[in-house]
């Protein structure tokens, strides 16, 4: 019985250390020897030549394996990141039509005030039947003149609010 007990024992102390030496197998650095004979030709290997009129070693990093559990890790992490790069593209590309939308209604809010402005000054002129005689024989006036001039006036102001709007609206989307 105790025989029996000591051979498991053997048996899990070496196959613990036949474990422990696959698992760090691959962080050792191994050498590689080039050896050059006194003819001048060239061998490499993994012990130096005895006969070689020189050797150089050098020492090869060690090379990672990657197991399935890495291979899939990579592999979400592939997918996550462009997911995420997907997202970015879409949030700047939507960003971008937004700031284009915007920038045309800002030129059009700006081409909309300078037409009301320009009306404005061509129009103050008091046109046919907007003056009135009075009783000294002169005209002044008349409300059809006011009422047509405090339009454009009004024209003026609501495409000055729908400019300020525009930039305001551009702006925010600039920040």
């Amino acid at each position: 019985m105790n025989h029996t007990k000591t051979v498991c024992g053997i048996l899990r102390i070496a196959a613990g250390s036949l474990l422990a030496a696959c698992l760090l197998a691959p962080a050792w650095a191994q050498s590689v020897y080039k050896s050059t004979r006194a003819d001048g030709s060239v061998v490499y290997g993994d012990a130096p030549l005895p006969d070689a009129a020189k050797v150089e070693q050098y020492l090869l990093a060690p090379v990672q394996v990657p197991t399935p559990a890495d291979k899939a890790r990579a592999a979400r992490q592939r997918s996550h990141d462009e997911r995420a790069v997907r997202d970015v593209d879409e949030r700047l590309r939507k960003r971008k039509a937004a700031i284009e939308t915007a920038d045309n209604e800002v030129n059009s809010a700006l081409a909309a005030l300078e037409r009301a402005k320009k009306r404005a000054q061509n129009d103050e002129e008091p046109q046919p039947g907007e003056r009135s005689r009075n009783a000294t024989g002169s005209s002044r006036l008349n409300e059809t003149y006011w009422g047509r001039v405090q339009d454009l006036e009004l024209a003026v102001a609501q495409a000055e609010r729908r400019l300020n709007a525009a930039y305001a609206a551009r702006n925010n989307l600039r920040d």
